[in-house]
């Protein structure tokens, strides 16, 4: 230990001088090394972020094209599609319109009820049945003026009989349908598929259905600040 000690001892003291800037430059780049390290790693995942956040925005711009594309094949406000399929029972809208319609045809209603609701995942249905009397004319007319009814129905049976010269009955059963709103949204960043023709035209078609009279629709309004869904 002492020849070691005696040998450190006899390093000139121009070695010595010299040995302090070289470890401190020996620590510079050590710390200079690590520095570009952590550097290079930010700079990567702040170019990351940035690669989402044009993509994201890039689906955003994708989507408001489709929702413009769906807003000028409508004439009014979205109502029109909460009202031709309600999240609740949409029995009392329809008997509505079976009224209205058979009374502006000149029919007579007998024997309207409906049967109790019946589930199908997330699709609820209910079926009315009821008679219509008049002539034949009018009983086709009101049947065919229940495909723009809304909310929407089916007509799940039919059955004619003759009941006079000019009178007939008709035994009619009409189906209702609801189902409840969605309860989550797709997220930011999740594309949206644009419509094809044949959605855009069902969209049109749906936006020239009949609503019920105390069913109020309003025109749509701009909006100049809305609550973000997706937070």
């Amino acid at each position: 230990m002492k020849n070691k000690y005696s040998q450190f001892k006899a390093v000139s003291p121009e070695i010595k001088i010299l040995l302090v800037p070289i470890v401190t430059f020996l620590g510079m780049a050590i710390l200079l090394i690590f520095s570009l390290r952590f550097g290079l790693t930010k700079i990567s995942s702040q170019g990351n972020e940035i690669k989402n956040l044009e993509k994201n925005i890039n689906i955003l711009k994708q989507k408001e094209q489709v929702l413009m594309k769906v807003k000028d094949a409508l004439a009014n406000d979205i109502m029109f599609f909460s009202a031709a399929l309600p999240d609740s029972n949409s029995v009392l809208p329809i008997i509505y319109q079976i009224k209205t319609f058979s009374f502006n045809s000149g029919l007579v209603i007998d024997n309207l009820k409906s049967a109790s609701e019946s589930k199908a995942k997330n699709l609820s249905k209910a079926d009315i049945n009821f008679d219509l009397i008049g002539n034949l004319a009018s009983i086709f007319s009101f049947l065919e003026t229940t495909q723009t009814f809304s909310p929407i129905v089916t007509i799940e049976s039919l059955e004619l009989s003759q009941q006079g010269a000019m009178l007939f009955n008709a035994k009619i059963t009409l189906r209702g349908y609801w189902s409840p709103l969605p309860k989550r949204i797709p997220s930011v960043g999740q594309q949206l598929k644009d419509f094809s023709d044949e959605e855009m035209d069902i969209i049109s078609k749906i936006s020239k259905l009949t609503v019920p009279a105390f069913v109020s629709i309003s025109p749509m309004q701009e909006q100049t600040e809305r609550e973000n869904p997706f937070e």
